[in-house]
């Protein structure tokens, strides 16, 4: 049995849940007026892409979630 050797093939033998990869990683807001978000998997998208990659999914509410929850919640980790 072979074992994975390079950064490359360790990273292609872990899968992203799927709920983990519809959740936006990031929100791009273009000076021109384009929007684009980033899904879970690092893919950039328009909304309505987004849409159709993931059916049910509105990028801008669960944007808009997120920070509220972040904001809620100290945004990140706290010092001890």
């Amino acid at each position: 049995m072979s074992y994975p050797e390079t950064v490359d093939n360790w990273l292609e033998c872990i899968a992203l849940p799927e709920y983990l990869a519809k959740i936006p990683a990031g929100h791009v807001l273009m000076i021109t007026g384009e929007e684009f978000w980033i899904d879970g998997n690092g893919v950039r998208m328009t909304t309505e892409e987004y849409k159709r990659a993931w059916p049910g999914v509105d990028p801008a509410v669960v944007w808009a979630a997120k920070k509220r929850y972040l904001a809620e919640h100290g945004g990140g980790v706290r010092p001890a």
